[in-house]
């Protein structure tokens, strides 16, 4: 099991040329519970291409002062960029496990 994991990521503003990655699970789905801790509205997408060069409506957007949790399944990722320059999520990544009845 591949422990827990915090983070503040700056996220690249729309237009740049490389998505910010937020998660990118392997074998294993991975939890992210992702706060938007910065002043401009961010998009979440599981591809880059909804993102660049601008956000598709394929996209999750994320308001400043809110949180979510996403669950990348094995071989997935989420990617993101903001509104404008000065985008900052707080991320915790851990293994997303499956729930006992």
């Amino acid at each position: 099991m591949q422990n827990t994991s915090f983070q503040t990521i700056t996220v690249q503003p729309i237009g740049s040329t490389t998505p910010t990655t937020l998660v990118k699970a392997a074998k294993h789905p991975m939890r992210a519970v992702v706060s938007n801790v910065g002043p401009t509205l961010i998009f979440i997408a599981s591809t880059t291409t909804d993102l660049a060069p601008k956000p598709s409506t394929s996209t999750y957007r994320l308001f400043p002062g809110e949180q979510t949790v996403l669950v990348a399944a094995p071989k997935e990722g989420f990617f993101a960029v903001s509104a404008a320059v000065g985008g900052l999520l707080s991320v915790s990544i851990s293994e997303a496990l499956p729930v006992a009845l």
